[in-house]
């Protein structure tokens, strides 16, 4: 995508530092190189969030709940493609559109935990409202973690 849509993939936000100009745009190229590595470092991030929010109910185990999220991951990744395969050419901002993504994602998490635990609606909502800020939460840890150490490498800090 970068190579054929780089326009779409555009992030414009510098900040000024003591040493220079701090670039986004430079974070983000190696954010779009690494993609596949940080999916498969935050797999076991989320199963482990995911039988957190489920810790009282002992039907899955932390290994099932690490199939459960790679099989919601690869569902959320095939859905996606065709969107974004669709919506490119039309122009529609990449980073835009994966943010509105996450909706139906959140939806088919309710639906997902719903029937893999036969637990009412409103059970399914609230442990997916769960999931979803604790996942947000350790995802910008980690983000500012690897921030932190981006910007020591490069001596911004």
């Amino acid at each position: 995508m970068k190579k054929f849509f780089p326009e779409l993939l555009n992030i414009s936000f510098n900040k000024e530092t003591k040493d220079g100009v701090f670039d986004m745009q430079t974070i983000m190229k190696y954010i779009y190189d690494y993609q596949g590595l940080i999916t498969i470092i935050s797999i076991p991030i989320y199963a482990l969030i995911s039988r957190l929010v489920f810790i009282d109910s002992k039907k899955y185990n932390t290994a099932e709940h690490f199939v459960i999220v790679s099989y919601a991951s690869a569902q959320l990744y095939f859905v996606s493609f065709f969107i974004v395969l669709l919506s490119l050419p039309v122009g529609v901002n990449y980073n835009s559109l994966s943010t509105y993504l996450a909706i139906p994602m959140f939806f088919y998490m309710i639906i997902m935990y719903k029937r893999l635990y036969k637990i009412s609606f409103m059970s399914s909502f609230l442990r997916a409202l769960s999931y979803t800020i604790l996942s947000l939460v350790s995802i910008s840890i980690f983000s500012a973690v690897i921030m932190i150490v981006y910007l020591l490498i490069t001596k911004l800090l």
